[in-house]
This record gives C-alpha cells, sequence and structure tokens, in this order.
C-alpha cells in the first residue's frame, strides 16, 4: 500500500476518533442528567422525552422547548453526543477552591455547566445553552459529509482529489474561526436586569483572564490536537500523491 494511502486512512481514523471517543469524558461539576446543552435538531429527539419551555434568549435561540436528552448506545454515537472536547477551561473562584473544568465539545459542552450558568446569570450573560445551537445541531451531518469525502479522496485519484482531501482536514481552522465569531457575539449581550454590571469581556481563547472574582484559564483540547495530527498527515498524504504525478 501506497505511504500516501496509508496517511490518509490514518487521517480518516483520526477524524472519526474526535467524533466517537468522547464517551470517557466525565461530566466533572455537574450530573449529566443535568446537562441541557446537548440539544439535537428535534426529529433526532424520541417522543416523550421531558422538556422545559423557554424564555428570553433561550427562547430565541433554542425555540419553545428545552430538552432533557441524554442518548444511550449506538445511537447517541451516531447523532454526535461523545465528540471530544476542542477547547477546555479551568475554572477557579472563592466559592470553588477545588476548582472546575468547562469543556466546549463540537456538540455540546460538558463540565462546570450549571456552575458557569449561575456567573453567566450575576453578570448578565446568557447561559452556555444558547451558544451556538445551529452549528452544533449540523456537526452530525457535517462529519458525515466530510468523511464521504475523505474516503472519495483514499479511494479514488482525479483532478480535484487534493481538495477533496484538504477541505475535511481544515477542521483546525474551521472551529477556532467560529468559535471566535460566536463568543464575540455572546460576550458582548449583556442583560440589564444583571447583578453585577459589566461594561464588556473579551471572550477567552487562549491564556488566563479574570472576571470579578472568577478567574478562567483556556487551552486546547484532545480534540484540537487530534485535529492537528490529522490536518498533517493528510497534508503529507496530499503532498506524496501530486510528488507522483
Amino acid at each position: 500500500m501506497k505511504l500516501s494511502k496509508v496517511f490518509a486512512i490514518i487521517s480518516l481514523l483520526l477524524f472519526l476518533a474526535t467524533y466517537f471517543l468522547g464517551n470517557t469524558l466525565t461530566y466533572l461539576g455537574n450530573d449529566e442528567e443535568s446537562n441541557r446543552t446537548f440539544q439535537p435538531f428535534s426529529f433526532l429527539i424520541p417522543e416523550g422525552i421531558e422538556s422545559v419551555p423557554t424564555k428570553g434568549v433561550v427562547k430565541e435561540a433554542l425555540g419553545d422547548k428545552l430538552y432533557y436528552y441524554i442518548p444511550r448506545g449506538i445511537k447517541a454515537y451516531l447523532i454526535g453526543f461523545h465528540t471530544l472536547p476542542f477547547w477546555q477551561f479551568d475554572l477557579k473562584m472563592v466559592q470553588m477552591p477545588e476548582g472546575a473544568k468547562l469543556y466546549f465539545c463540537l456538540t455540546d459542552l460538558k463540565g462546570a455547566v450549571a456552575e458557569i450558568n449561575v456567573l453567566n446569570h450575576y453578570v448578565g450573560l446568557a447561559p452556555l445553552e444558547t451558544i451556538a445551537p445551529g452549528i452544533r445541531k449540523m456537526i452530525p451531518f457535517i462529519f458525515l459529509f466530510f468523511t464521504i469525502l475523505l474516503l472519495i479522496y483514499i479511494f479514488r485519484r482525479g483532478k480535484y482529489d487534493w481538495m477533496i482531501g484538504l477541505v475535511p482536514s481544515l477542521m483546525i481552522i474551521y472551529i477556532p474561526v467560529i468559535a471566535l465569531l460566536v463568543g464575540m457575539q455572546f460576550s458582548s449581550t449583556f442583560s440589564e436586569h444583571a447583578v453585577y454590571k459589566l461594561d464588556s469581556f473579551n471572550p477567552l481563547i487562549f491564556g488566563t483572564v479574570k472576571l470579578k472574582n472568577v478567574e478562567l484559564t483556556g487551552y486546547p483540547g484532545i480534540g484540537f490536537y487530534l485535529f492537528l495530527l490529522q490536518l498533517i498527515l493528510m497534508g503529507s498524504s496530499i503532498f506524496l500523491r501530486r510528488q507522483k504525478r
């Protein structure tokens, strides 16, 4: 088997790993059953699942219902419940001297979701559930489409095969750009009824920021590094394939 194909296959496996291997990640900071940031398209949610009516910014972002949906079994993998964290945050504050972690996965958020939502409420920021719900709902379909492109790249050769292989491999660029744009919008919209008034809050991407008595430190998660390695391998595969021509 040609080395370029070997690199491409490993690249595909790493790509799929970011989608399927998050099942060992625990919900540090709040019970799994209380996490409501996983909100797929309603047609993927079985009938009879418990929900609560929404209001305000949550209703604007998610519609009329907020579901308490924790998928199980093979369906949980297929609809994106087990995506690995792309970015994560360490949270330190007087009220939680032991600290807590918040994980930003591609389809939801895990960890100290409840604690962050309490802080957001006091400073006038929206709940975490409202962060890019439409994009998070689309992730399973984006991964399916990109997986098909990678398979096409592996098993056929054509004039534009480098593009077919490269486009799905740029997730490490797509996600930070989208996150930055979403973060800027999210952190610039404050409720006028907040207990603590903030003039502004710069969205954190990397490093440490202090907000009142809270310290947040952001850094890449395992999903980021897998996407980076996947891009390197795919880039190497494309380079080797084009050198043979």
